[in-house]
């Protein structure tokens, strides 16, 4: 029978080994080399042996309608980034201030109260009503629109009295995005030896927070 995994389970490979992410329980783990080698079996031959302890622990589901593998996520290759770009000096509104003030202290507090889980999806339901899809960057007016927005939001981050994460200034982000109409991903990218997660905002191959040298030292896991 055809398995995929989870919703709440995303997966990448890196330096030979699975790695996955579970936004229900908030945790990147490993399987151990029995259950990484009966996955990497299933997903290269489609020989189920040894895969239904995954099932068990929840990293895979049965889906009769997908006869395909599961596949690590797809994001286009990062090549511009706004904070590599030359601005002017123009600096954010009060309003503007305030508005990303209120964003990031509602997004910690979420990610405080919440499952990481619930927190996504509802910023991929608040997108989708103020943000559809077919509003990604295609036009140099879209890119310098992006650009635009997202230094916007940089600067007045700047000025907000809570230490910068990554994972909570990506999600505020891509909500103060999706409040002028446009629709970026978050992404979460995982690197090793030693392990690290991370988290940035991308709209095509438009990086939004960070620079183009950072994201591509990480691997997508997951893109929301």
């Amino acid at each position: 029978m055809p398995f995929q995994f989870g919703p709440d389970v995303s997966c990448c490979q890196y330096d030979g080994h699975f790695i996955f992410l579970d936004t229900r329980k908030d945790q990147y783990f490993r399987l151990s080399t029995t259950l990484e080698r009966a996955l990497a079996r299933y997903i290269e031959t489609g020989d189920e042996t040894g895969v239904l302890p995954l099932v068990d622990k929840g990293v895979l589901e049965c889906d009769p309608t997908n006869s395909h593998p599961p596949t690590p996520p797809r994001v286009a290759a990062p090549v511009r980034s706004a904070m590599e770009q030359a601005f002017s000096t123009e600096r954010p509104s009060a309003a503007t201030h305030l508005e990303v003030l209120a964003i990031v202290c509602r997004t910690h507090w979420q990610l405080a109260t919440r499952n990481l889980s619930d927190v996504l999806r509802g910023l991929s339901a608040y997108r989708s009503r103020k943000a559809p899809p077919t509003l990604s960057p295609a036009t140099r007016a879209d890119v310098e629109r992006f650009f635009h927005i997202a230094r916007e939001f940089n600067l007045a981050r700047v000025y907000v009295p809570i230490v910068p994460r990554c994972l909570p200034d990506a999600i505020a982000m891509a909500r103060f995005l999706a409040r002028r109409g446009l629709h970026a991903n978050v992404v979460f990218g995982v690197a090793g030896n030693p392990f690290a997660a991370h988290a940035w905002v991308q709209a095509g191959d438009l990086v939004l927070s960070d620079s183009v040298g950072n994201v591509t030292a990480h691997t997508p896991i997951r893109v929301v």
